[in-house]
C-alpha cells in the first residue's frame, strides 16, 4: 500500500520535492528506520525513483547511497550508468560495486567517469587493465598517481604504447618505482624523438644536428636509468642490445659519467657470463681476463685502451663533479683525453672527436649548473640581506673546482677527428 501511495504522489509532485523525498527514503531504508514489513516496498519505490525523469531525483539518491556498502546493488548499477554528474560519486566511492561493474562503466563511460574509477581508494588489476585499454589520457595519469591502484606491468606497457609521446603521461610513468627497464628505455626514446621533431620543425637545427642531439639525449637518459641499480642495468643492457642501441659510444659515455654498471651489464650480456664475473673483470680492468671478455663481447679492439683509461680515471680521480647532473663529468673526460693525446692508446685517434664533443658537453653542463647554483645562492643572500637592495657580497662558498672552471668551448671550434656517429658493436 505504501508503494502505491508514494508512487501516486511522485507522479505529480515537483522534481525538487521528489528529490527530497527520494533522499529521505534512501536514508530511512539504509538506516533501518522503517518497519520490517515496509522495507521491501520501500526498496521497490526507491528503485522506481532511480529511473525518475528528473536528474535532480537520481542525483539525490546517488548522494545518499554512493558510499554505503549495503546500498541496493541494482540501484547502484543503474546510477553508475547514468549521466556523469550522477554516476561519478557512485563510481568513485561505492564499495558495493564489483570489478565487473567498474570494468563495464570504464568501457562505456566518458572521460570524467573513467577518472572517478581511477581515483578510487583501491583499483584492482583487472579494472586497471580495462582503464588502460580504453581510458582517456587524464584518467590514466590519475591512475598512475593513485597509490591504491594495482597497475600490472602489462598494463604499464600498454600505457607506454598508447601515450609514450605525451609528456604529462611520461612524467607520471617516470614518477613510479615499478617501471621495467624496457619501458623506461622506450620512454627515453619517445622523449628524444619528441625533442628532435620539435627542434627540426622550429628550424633551430638541421636534421643531421638534430639526429646527433637526439642520440646524445637518449644515451644520457640510458646512463641515468642504468645507474639506479645493478638489476636495472642488466635489464637495460638486454633491452638496448635487442633494439640495436647498445653501442661502444654509449658505454664510453656511461664510464665518463662515472657509472660502470652499464658496462658490466653489457659485458655480461654480450659475453655470456654471470654479472658478478663481469663486474670482477671490470674491477681488474688491466688484466687479461678483462681484455678477453671485452673482445668476446664484440667491442672495438681500437677502443680497449680508451675503456681502460676511463676505468682508471674513475678509480683514481673519483666521481665527485658536483654539477655533472647525472651526465658526463668534465674531470673524467679531461683525464681520458689527456691519456689519449699522450699516445698511450693504440688506435685511439678515431675516438678523439667523440671525446672532445663529450668534453664540450660536460663543460657546458658544468657551466650551466654552476651559474644556476650561483644565482640561487645570491638570491638567498639577498633575502638574508633584508631585501634592502644593497649589493650582495661575493659568494664565499664557491667550491674549489669553480676556480678551475674551463671556458665553454663551442663545438665548432673543437679539433676535429673522424668518428662514426654511434660506434656500433660488432654483431
Amino acid at each position: 500500500m505504501m508503494v502505491r501511495k508514494f508512487l501516486a504522489w511522485a507522479a505529480t509532485a515537483p522534481a525538487a520535492e521528489r528529490a527530497s523525498a527520494a533522499a529521505s527514503l534512501a536514508r530511512a531504508l539504509l538506516e533501518r528506520e522503517l518497519p520490517a514489513e515496509e522495507e521491501h516496498e520501500a526498496g521497490i519505490a526507491l528503485s522506481a525513483l532511480a529511473d525518475d525523469a528528473s536528474p535532480l531525483v537520481r542525483r539525490a539518491i546517488a548522494a545518499e547511497i554512493a558510499s554505503r556498502p549495503d546500498a541496493p546493488r541494482q540501484i547502484l548499477i543503474a546510477l553508475a550508468a547514468d549521466q556523469p554528474d550522477i554516476a561519478i560519486p557512485v563510481l568513485r566511492f561505492s564499495p558495493a560495486l564489483a570489478d565487473s561493474d567498474l570494468i563495464d562503466a570504464a568501457i562505456v563511460g566518458a572521460a570524467d567517469t573513467q577518472m572517478a574509477i581511477a581515483l578510487r581508494d583501491t583499483v584492482s588489476a583487472p579494472v586497471c587493465a580495462a582503464l588502460v585499454e580504453v581510458g582517456a589520457r587524464d584518467a590514466l595519469i590519475a591512475l598512475l598517481d593513485n597509490v591504491g591502484a594495482c597497475v600490472p606491468e602489462n598494463a604499464l606497457a600498454r600505457i607506454v604504447e598508447r601515450f609514450a609521446d605525451d609528456a604529462p603521461v611520461r612524467e607520471a610513468l617516470l614518477a613510479r618505482h615499478d617501471l621495467a627497464p624496457r619501458l623506461l628505455a622506450r620512454l627515453v626514446d619517445a622523449a628524444a624523438e619528441t625533442l628532435r621533431s620539435f627542434v627540426v620543425s622550429c628550424g633551430w637545427m638541421s636534421g643531421e644536428r638534430a639526429d646527433r642531439a637526439t642520440r646524445e639525449a637518449r644515451e644520457k637518459g640510458y646512463v641515468i636509468l642504468a645507474s639506479v641499480d645493478a638489476g636495472g642495468a642488466s635489464a637495460m643492457a638486454g633491452q638496448l642490445r635487442q633494439a640495436g642501441r647498445l653501442t661502444a659510444a654509449l658505454l664510453l659515455r656511461s664510464l665518463l659519467s662515472g657509472e660502470t654498471r652499464l658496462l658490466e651489464a653489457a659485458l655480461a650480456d654480450l659475453g655470456g657470463v654471470p654479472s658478478g664475473r663481469a663486474a670482477a673483470h671490470v674491477a681488474n680492468y688491466n688484466g687479461s681476463a678483462f681484455a678477453a671478455l671485452y673482445r668476446r663481447a664484440g667491442l672495438p679492439e681500437a677502443l680497449l685502451d680508451v675503456f681502460r683509461f676511463a676505468l682508471h680515471a674513475i678509480e683514481t680521480a673519483g666521481v665527485d663533479d658536483e654539477f655533472a647532473d647525472g651526465g658526463l663529468q668534465r674531470r673524467l673526460v679531461e683525464t681520458v683525453l689527456a691519456d689519449c693525446e699522450r699516445g698511450g692508446a693504440s688506435g685511439a685517434q678515431p675516438v678523439m672527436g667523440l671525446l672532445r664533443r663529450f668534453y664540450a658537453e660536460a663543460a657546458r653542463q658544468e657551466a650551466r649548473e654552476f651559474a644556476a647554483w650561483l644565482a640561487r645562492t645570491q638570491a638567498m643572500a639577498a633575502i638574508e640581506d633584508g631585501g634592502q637592495g644593497r649589493e650582495v657580497a661575493a659568494v664565499t662558498a664557491t667550491p674549489d673546482w669553480a676556480q678551475e672552471l674551463p671556458p665553454v668551448i663551442a663545438e665548432s671550434t673543437m679539433p676535429t677527428g673522424r668518428i662514426e656517429p654511434a660506434l656500433p658493436l660488432a654483431a
